[in-house]
Protein backbone atom coordinates (compact mmCIF):
# COMPACT_ATOMS: atom_id res chain seq x y z
CA UNK A 1 0.00 0.00 0.00
CA UNK A 2 1.45 3.33 -0.98
CA UNK A 3 0.85 7.01 -0.60
CA UNK A 4 -1.54 8.48 -3.16
CA UNK A 5 -0.24 11.65 -4.77
CA UNK A 6 -2.48 13.77 -7.00
CA UNK A 7 -0.67 15.72 -9.70
CA UNK A 8 -1.88 17.80 -12.65
CA UNK A 9 -0.61 17.47 -16.18
CA UNK A 10 0.09 20.45 -18.46
CA UNK A 11 -3.60 20.74 -19.39
CA UNK A 12 -4.70 20.82 -15.75
CA UNK A 13 -6.05 17.25 -15.67
CA UNK A 14 -5.55 15.39 -12.41
CA UNK A 15 -3.41 12.26 -12.46
CA UNK A 16 -3.04 9.90 -9.50
CA UNK A 17 0.25 8.25 -8.78
CA UNK A 18 0.93 5.79 -5.99
CA UNK A 19 4.36 5.95 -4.39
CA UNK A 20 5.52 3.09 -2.24
CA UNK A 21 8.57 2.43 -0.13
CA UNK A 22 7.37 -0.86 1.34
CA UNK A 23 10.28 -3.29 1.30
CA UNK A 24 9.40 -6.84 0.28
CA UNK A 25 9.81 -9.75 2.64
CA UNK A 26 13.28 -11.11 3.29
CA UNK A 27 14.55 -13.88 5.54
CA UNK A 28 14.00 -12.05 8.83
CA UNK A 29 10.98 -9.96 7.91
CA UNK A 30 7.43 -10.51 6.81
CA UNK A 31 4.85 -8.23 5.22
CA UNK A 32 1.54 -8.58 7.06
CA UNK A 33 -1.81 -6.97 6.35
CA UNK A 34 -4.01 -6.00 9.29
CA UNK A 35 -7.81 -5.75 9.24
CA UNK A 36 -7.54 -2.05 8.31
CA UNK A 37 -5.62 -2.99 5.16
CA UNK A 38 -2.31 -1.57 6.39
CA UNK A 39 0.89 -3.32 5.32
CA UNK A 40 3.12 -3.94 8.32
CA UNK A 41 6.69 -5.09 7.77
CA UNK A 42 8.21 -6.93 10.70
CA UNK A 43 11.81 -7.27 11.82
CA UNK A 44 13.70 -9.38 14.33
CA UNK A 45 15.01 -7.17 17.15
CA UNK A 46 18.48 -7.38 18.56
CA UNK A 47 18.81 -8.48 22.18
CA UNK A 48 20.26 -5.13 23.29
CA UNK A 49 17.26 -3.31 21.81
CA UNK A 50 15.01 -5.41 24.02
CA UNK A 51 17.25 -4.88 27.05
CA UNK A 52 17.34 -1.11 26.53
CA UNK A 53 13.57 -0.90 26.05
CA UNK A 54 12.88 -2.91 29.20
CA UNK A 55 15.24 -0.57 31.07
CA UNK A 56 13.41 2.45 29.68
CA UNK A 57 10.01 1.00 30.58
CA UNK A 58 11.17 0.55 34.16
CA UNK A 59 11.43 -2.43 36.47
CA UNK A 60 7.87 -2.20 37.77
CA UNK A 61 6.24 -2.17 34.32
CA UNK A 62 8.75 -4.64 32.81
CA UNK A 63 7.80 -7.11 35.56
CA UNK A 64 4.19 -7.08 34.34
CA UNK A 65 3.93 -9.75 31.59
CA UNK A 66 1.18 -7.90 29.72
CA UNK A 67 3.12 -4.64 29.67
CA UNK A 68 6.46 -6.20 28.75
CA UNK A 69 4.77 -8.30 26.07
CA UNK A 70 3.22 -5.25 24.42
CA UNK A 71 6.51 -3.39 24.69
CA UNK A 72 8.34 -6.26 22.98
CA UNK A 73 5.82 -6.32 20.13
CA UNK A 74 6.80 -2.75 19.22
CA UNK A 75 10.37 -3.94 18.60
CA UNK A 76 9.12 -6.24 15.82
CA UNK A 77 7.62 -3.42 13.73
CA UNK A 78 9.86 -2.08 10.94
CA UNK A 79 7.32 -0.25 8.81
CA UNK A 80 3.61 0.59 8.67
CA UNK A 81 2.55 1.24 5.09
CA UNK A 82 5.21 3.66 3.81
CA UNK A 83 6.33 4.88 7.23
CA UNK A 84 9.54 3.37 8.61
CA UNK A 85 9.38 2.66 12.35
CA UNK A 86 12.59 2.92 14.34
CA UNK A 87 13.02 0.59 17.30
CA UNK A 88 11.71 2.38 20.39
CA UNK A 89 14.31 3.44 22.93
CA UNK A 90 12.02 5.21 25.39
CA UNK A 91 8.70 4.53 27.04
CA UNK A 92 7.16 7.42 25.07
CA UNK A 93 8.36 6.02 21.74
CA UNK A 94 7.03 2.57 22.67
CA UNK A 95 3.63 4.05 23.51
CA UNK A 96 3.55 5.97 20.22
CA UNK A 97 4.16 2.76 18.24
CA UNK A 98 1.45 0.95 20.23
CA UNK A 99 -0.95 3.76 19.40
CA UNK A 100 -0.04 3.57 15.70
CA UNK A 101 -0.48 -0.21 15.66
CA UNK A 102 -3.75 -0.24 17.54
CA UNK A 103 -5.49 -3.53 18.25
CA UNK A 104 -5.58 -4.34 14.53
CA UNK A 105 -1.81 -4.11 14.09
CA UNK A 106 -1.01 -5.86 17.35
CA UNK A 107 -3.21 -8.76 16.29
CA UNK A 108 -1.06 -9.48 13.21
CA UNK A 109 2.37 -8.71 14.71
CA UNK A 110 1.88 -10.73 17.91
CA UNK A 111 2.17 -14.16 16.22
CA UNK A 112 5.52 -13.12 14.68
CA UNK A 113 6.81 -12.01 18.07
CA UNK A 114 5.57 -15.19 19.76
CA UNK A 115 7.13 -17.38 17.07
CA UNK A 116 10.48 -15.66 17.52
CA UNK A 117 10.31 -15.79 21.32
CA UNK A 118 9.58 -19.54 21.22
CA UNK A 119 12.41 -20.13 18.77
CA UNK A 120 14.95 -18.51 21.07
CA UNK A 121 13.19 -19.08 24.38
CA UNK A 122 15.02 -20.79 27.20
CA UNK A 123 12.97 -22.80 29.62
CA UNK A 124 13.33 -22.66 33.39
CA UNK A 125 14.97 -26.10 33.60
CA UNK A 126 17.73 -25.06 31.19
CA UNK A 127 18.42 -21.94 33.25
CA UNK A 128 18.78 -24.02 36.42
CA UNK A 129 21.44 -26.17 34.77
CA UNK A 130 23.65 -23.30 33.59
Amino acid sequence: MGTKVTMKDGAGHEMDEVKSTVVESSGDSEILTDSLGRKIRTRIPEILEEYDLMSAVGAHEAANPATSGLARITLYVAQIDDVPILPPRTRTQMRAILKQLGNEGIQVVMPVALKHQKKYGVDEETLKNL
